[in-house]
């Protein structure tokens, strides 16, 4: 005959199983809805019409895009400079 610590240790195990298969089918379920999320957000911002008009000007070369676009520009020039001083420094002391 089965005693009660058995069938204690067996719901037990039962209980630790069930828990492991809800947790792993909930990560993949919130999985799907952060990407769907995302996907959603994203698609709002693209189809909103400040961002249409503005992706509008940047493309044909407007006053608002081109100077946009120069001051991504210097930004990139001023690190590559940062950057080629820092390697300098890093040469002439490892000499």
């Amino acid at each position: 005959m089965i005693d009660i610590q058995t069938v204690s240790i067996a719901i037990a195990s039962a209980g630790v199983l069930i828990g492991v298969v809800y947790y792993i089918l909930d990560m993949r379920h919130q999985s799907k809805v952060r990407k769907t999320d995302l996907v959603m957000r994203l698609y709002e911002r693209f189809g909103s019409t400040e961002f249409q008009k503005r992706a509008l000007a940047l493309a044909s070369g407007s006053r608002v895009g081109s100077i946009r676009l120069r001051s991504n520009a210097w930004l990139l020039q001023v690190g590559e400079v940062a950057f080629r001083r820092r390697e300098r420094k890093n040469i002439g002391s490892v000499c």
